[in-house]
């Protein structure tokens, strides 16, 4: 079966051989409960019965509307995925412009602070944060075409805004190796915080409550503007590097 169109919705509604009546309602259903048994068991241990029983509908209706586990896999990717791009891509504007206009590097390394923390929103979003964090983790051991969609969808498109800014910050092109070197290494400040299960009992708190997130992303501002700054100052930086930006602390984030 070709996957290629990620299950798209079926137009209107009408009364399949079953019975049962189908319709857009039943596919959002579906969906919505394949996303949260994926998340929890990934793709080999979800059972599509199981899935159908969550959903409240018989099983014939998956076929129906996804052809099969795999197509039905995909199209949750690709639904998790877009709204994942919904927040990045903005971001991803600014930054083509304002590499291209030679923006003050602290408006880059603004920039880059705000793409990490999209995903942090992505990531803890109350109602959906976890299953979207889940759900792109066990991706990256799925099937190919999963994976292929998620990269094409946000992992690509982030590495090359990433790159793109650190890219002026190094002096170097953004497909040089050490700039894509530097954008992993970077990224690992939040990756602790994506992997949230090793790091909330640690400090016993829930990132999806408003309060903690915000003191998270100011905790993670700090290091990145830190961490970029330093390199900045780096010999071979770009001179516009000198320019520096007020630090403000957490609390004075919080006040704001």
């Amino acid at each position: 079966m070709d996957h290629t169109d990620y299950a798209p919705a079926r137009a209107g509604r009408r009364r399949a051989a079953s019975g049962y009546p189908t319709g857009d309602d039943t596919r959002q259903r579906l969906l919505a409960a394949a996303c949260e048994v994926f998340a929890q068991r990934g793709f080999e241990l979800a059972s599509t019965r199981d899935i159908a029983a969550r959903a409240g509908v018989k099983s014939p209706a998956l076929s129906y509307y996804f052809g099969d586990k795999l197509g039905l896999y995909l199209a949750c990717v690709d639904s998790v995925t877009s709204r994942i791009k919904a927040r990045l891509e903005p971001v991803f504007m600014r930054v083509e412009e304002a590499v291209s206009k030679a923006a003050p590097m602290s408006d880059l390394i603004e920039l880059y602070c705000l793409m990490q923390e999209s995903l942090l929103d992505s990531f803890f979003t109350p109602g959906e944060g976890d299953t979207v964090k889940a759900l792109t983790w066990n991706t990256q051991f799925a099937v190919k075409e999963a994976l292929d969609l998620m990269n094409q969808r946000v992992t690509f498109p982030l590495m090359k805004a990433q790159s793109a800014v650190l890219g002026v910050i190094l002096g170097r092109t953004q497909d040089d190796l050490l700039t894509r070197l530097h954008v992993i290494a970077t990224n690992g400040l939040f990756m602790n915080f994506y992997l949230s299960w090793p790091c909330e009992p640690l400090v016993q708190l829930d990132f999806h409550d408003p309060a903690n997130l915000h003191m998270l992303k100011g905790i993670l501002r700090q290091q990145a503007e830190g961490l970029l700054f330093s390199l900045a100052q780096r010999p071979g930086a770009v001179a516009r590097t000198k320019r520096k930006t007020p630090r403000r602390t957490i609390k004075q984030r919080s006040k704001k």
